[in-house]
């Protein structure tokens, strides 16, 4: 079974803070007729650090599930990624970033690089945007069992 490294995930957030629970539900509830803003996604980052992080994501997961389903119906469609990290525990195949590729540099950006990404791609007209990690960190988002974000 997968284990996440917690404690590379805490030193990699550390300087983000975190939204509580009562703000997380206020922020999805505006989410219903609106993008989150730069802040608002820092905010949720942040989260990984506090004690409610499960309950948040739980919440996370559903309303976007909820505008998705919405906005797409079940078609599927593109949506440019925001890739936080080349970091990865796996081994696929097909993938450069996969573990035993010891001549990749890796690097992880902080959040204030993920806030300037976002803010092009919104700027360039691209509404659908979505923090990509690679399995050090995605499962920490998505759940066990999610398919690899970069396939």
């Amino acid at each position: 079974m997968y284990q996440v490294p917690v404690d590379e995930l805490r030193a990699t957030s550390a300087a983000a803070v975190g939204a509580t629970l009562k703000d997380a539900a206020y922020i999805l509830e505006e989410t219903q007729h609106r993008p989150l803003s730069p802040r608002e996604v820092g905010e949720f980052i942040g989260t990984i650090n506090t004690p409610d992080f499960e309950k948040i994501k739980a919440m996370v997961l559903d309303c976007s599930s909820k505008i998705r389903v919405r906005k797409y119906g079940r078609s599927v469609v593109t949506i440019s990624p925001v890739e936080v990290t080349n970091r990865c525990a796996s081994n696929c195949d097909f993938c450069g970033w996969r573990a035993d590729n010891t001549q990749m540099g890796r690097v992880t950006i902080d959040e204030e690089l993920a806030d300037i990404q976002t803010q092009y791609l919104l700027e360039k007209g691209v509404q659908d945007s979505e923090p990509a990690f690679a399995r050090t960190a995605k499962h920490r988002f998505c759940g066990a069992g999610s398919a690899c974000t970069f396939a």
